[in-house]
């Protein structure tokens, strides 16, 4: 991440939404497993627990997941990102992330 893309305050290193959506999401074996295209946020204590990547039905299989029709959207857990700069630095291989990544259905969100 480009330090103007970096906002300090109070220790913290704040990114804006925009700065990170439709960035790739790289393994540490340099697989690319798709683009983020959002994120989940916890309403009680406003933590962003998982981040939402839509990924290929060819990345399916390898992650050993259901095939779907077309592309799909997975949850990932933010404690495997790394780093953001050009791209979502994963801290896993792609082997490690088979069981780690769950299908992510936004109607399942009750409002």
């Amino acid at each position: 991440m480009r330090e103007a893309d970096v906002v300090r305050v109070n220790e913290l290193h704040l990114v804006y939404w925009a700065q990170i959506e439709s960035k790739q999401a790289i393994t540490t074996d340099g697989v690319m497993v798709g683009l983020v295209r959002g994120m989940l946020i916890d309403q009680d204590d406003w933590t962003i627990p998982y981040i939402v990547v839509e990924v290929s039905t060819d990345m399916m299989e390898r992650l050993n997941m259901k095939r779907p029709f077309r592309s799909a959207l997975v949850t990932m857990s933010t404690s495997l990102v790394k780093d953001i700069a050009y791209m979502v630095e994963l801290k896993a291989d792609l082997e490690s992330l088979k069981g780690e990544v769950e299908v992510f259905d936004p109607a399942s969100i009750k409002h």
